[in-house]
């Protein structure tokens, strides 16, 4: 029978509220930016300085948590850090784009009456300079034709004034602070996530259906959080240029609340120590992770990051193309998150004990070249919701048993380090890169196309790991290095 510590519990909520938060941002942000006038090529770049950020602070702050035992501290500093973060997102919003206006087409007025013309050329006089470009007023008179007057009006290098010229500054710096905003967000993300899921695997030891609790709840807070959102933002809508528009805005502020809960439950969390600090050596966690077996791990972690990045940045986007209204995108990730997500996760387990993560990790690229497939064919986005069984499914197998694989890789002591490279590896440079290439691909190669090439590469992967799963000893005879406190215990067991 399964019971609960209190920090069990406290694990559950920071789960729950962490998930919530995070996919909340991240799923409404292409949104955001397209309804700030933001096309998919600078959505698909946003996250690049968030990859800068990753690479090269969650390898450090991870193994300094490690080190100084210092991963309670760090997790409600990266809360802390995350929380205005997210607020200021909204900054851009508080200067609404200029509205784009249809010019009148003078040259289909009958210039033959004269007048029509004089009437018109009257209604310019000496007195509306200054609403003219330089150089028009002076030029522009009552013997000036209408031909004349609608050519200058035409001319967007004439007639664009200053006002116009400083907007685009203004989108270019308002793009640079949200890539800026992204990256804070990102680091303080994959260092959350690694320390979790550390804590979660060392809470519950081997007990890989326990784990999958944990990553189950936080589906269940991801789904209850985005449905609101989605929901919230289709019923009180704003008007822009005389349309009503969601309110994607209050993605925002949610996710900051959230993140407020988690404070909460980090200050309930028990930490056990169980490693001496002197046994923590940097240069052998990294010589761990580049074993041969740990690199192949790594390479396709990046392309199920690639593919998750769509699933959790573009689906969104993807399906406003098919027509979805926020009613379809509601719906769709209700039943993603809150049922099919926490499903899969609750299932990950049994399907480990099973088969072995090895053989798991094989069937989600399956299931992601096949999902892939059927994505580009459809063109009801009520068929998303179909497909994601095969999308989530393969991304909670390999992200499952990838966790549990690197836990074996060394001792409990460098456990966040370790999660942390694996996080910053799939979901951090996999899911960031995947996103940018995303972007670029639609623009330049079409929809259907970027989908079937990741099935295709999906495919790919799946044959290699196919043919090394069932080729290699590493595969079959891969054991977790036991921490100093268990190799105690079993010295004092020898006679």
């Amino acid at each position: 029978m399964y019971s609960l510590t209190r920090s069990g519990y406290a694990l559950f909520v920071v789960f729950f509220m962490f998930r919530g938060s995070c996919e909340t941002v991240e799923e409404f942000s292409s949104l955001y930016l397209k309804q700030l006038g933001y096309d998919s090529f600078y959505i698909g770049l946003m996250p690049l300085f968030g990859l800068v950020t990753q690479l090269t602070g969650v390898p450090v702050c991870t193994y300094l948590a490690d080190k100084f035992r210092l991963r309670k501290f760090t997790l409600i500093l990266a809360t802390l850090i995350s929380i205005p973060a997210i607020m200021m997102y909204l900054i851009p919003q508080a200067t609404s784009s200029p509205c784009k206006t249809k010019i009148r087409n003078y040259e289909s007025i009958s210039f033959h009456n004269k007048t029509q013309t004089k009437f018109l050329n009257s209604s310019f006089t000496i007195t509306n300079q200054r609403t003219l470009p330089h150089g028009i007023t002076n030029n522009f008179n009552e013997s000036t034709n209408l031909n004349e007057f609608s050519y200058y009006l035409g001319n967007s290098s004439v007639f664009k004034n200053s006002s116009q010229r400083n907007h685009g500054r203004d989108k270019l710096w308002y793009f640079l602070l949200l890539c800026i905003l992204n990256g804070i967000f990102e680091l303080c993300r994959r260092v959350t996530i690694g320390i979790m899921n550390s804590i979660g695997i060392n809470h519950e030891k081997d007990m890989i259906c326990k784990f999958s609790y944990y990553l189950g709840c936080g589906a269940a807070g991801s789904g209850i959080a985005l449905c609101a959102v989605a929901l919230v933002a289709g019923q009180f809508k704003y008007s822009r240029c005389g349309i009503e528009v969601p309110s994607y805005f209050v993605a925002f502020p949610t996710a900051a609340t959230l993140q407020c809960f988690i404070l909460l439950g980090v200050a309930l969390l028990k930490f056990d120590y169980k490693d001496n600090a002197e046994s923590i050596n940097y240069k052998k966690a990294v010589l761990t992770l580049l074993k041969p077996h740990n690199i192949f791990i790594l390479c396709i972690a990046l392309h199920v990051g690639a593919c998750n990045g769509f699933l959790t940045r573009w689906q969104f986007w993807y399906m406003e193309k098919l027509g979805a209204s926020t009613t379809v995108m509601g719906v769709e990730v209700l039943l993603k998150r809150l049922i099919i997500l926490s499903f899969w996760f609750l299932t990950t387990g049994y399907v480990l004990n099973a088969f072995g993560q090895y053989v798991t990790m094989t069937l989600s690229l399956l299931l992601f070249a096949v999902a892939f497939v059927l994505l580009a064919l459809i063109k009801n986005p009520w068929f998303v919701i179909l497909i994601d069984n095969f999308e989530i499914s393969a991304y909670a197998f390999f992200y499952t048993a990838a966790a549990f694989h690197f836990s074996k890789a060394e001792s409990e002591a460098l456990s966040s380090f370790i999660q942390g490279v694996l996080t910053l590896t799939m979901n951090g440079v996999g899911k960031d890169v995947g996103s940018i290439l995303t972007g670029y691909l639609f623009r330049e190669c079409g929809i259907k196309t970027t989908l079937c090439g990741y099935s295709v590469i999906s495919f790919v992967w799946f044959i290699f790991l196919a043919v090394y799963t069932f080729s290699s000893k590493e595969a079959h005879n891969y054991k977790r290095v036991k921490t100093e406190a268990e190799s105690d215990i079993d010295e004092e067991k020898l006679p």
